[in-house]
């Protein structure tokens, strides 16, 4: 654990470091939520292009976490990556606590919107596959017993296969 003060520069790094990292989760906040919007809207041209750059603030969080644990290692031996808003919970740290608090819950809300986007994403793979099912003339859920007594899936009947 640290003693009563950390070195100012390495202060000053730290909340620089906090600062790029919640300027990188507003980025791919707004990337998540423009990725809403061209899920909702079927608008599969520009998903690619907003992949490319969720990848790249994803890419600048990795690295911005990774600055953070060496900075817990080099100036808090001891201390675990995840006591790090314990360890600014003490006095003159109070703005990097709250840079500290301000991104975890910018990371939160990034973690719900990627949450939501991927029920889209699966929403809309089990509503095409359904009707890929049915131009095969299959029928998904269509059980029907044997004459033994287990339940197996019916093969299309004519006149599905024919349409």
């Amino acid at each position: 654990m640290p003693t009563d003060a950390l070195n100012p520069d390495a202060l000053k790094n730290l909340n620089e470091q906090l600062r790029q990292d919640i300027a990188a989760s507003e980025a791919l906040l707004a990337l998540l939520l423009q990725e809403r919007v061209c899920l909702t809207t079927r608008n599969f041209d520009a998903l690619e292009a907003l992949i490319d750059a969720k990848a790249q603030q994803l890419s600048r969080l990795h690295q911005g976490g990774l600055a953070r644990e060496s900075w817990i290692r080099q100036w808090c031996p001891g201390a675990a990556p995840e006591q790090l808003g314990s360890l600014l919970n003490r006095p003159g740290y109070a703005a990097t606590a709250t840079a500290w608090q301000t991104l975890k819950q910018q990371l939160q809300q990034c973690q719900d919107a990627n949450r939501i986007n991927g029920k889209l994403v699966q929403r809309g793979l089990s509503v095409h596959e359904h009707y890929l099912a049915l131009l095969r003339g299959q029928m998904p859920g269509e059980m029907v017993y044997t004459d033994k007594g287990k339940a197996q899936g019916r093969a299309a009947s004519g006149w599905r296969s024919e349409a």
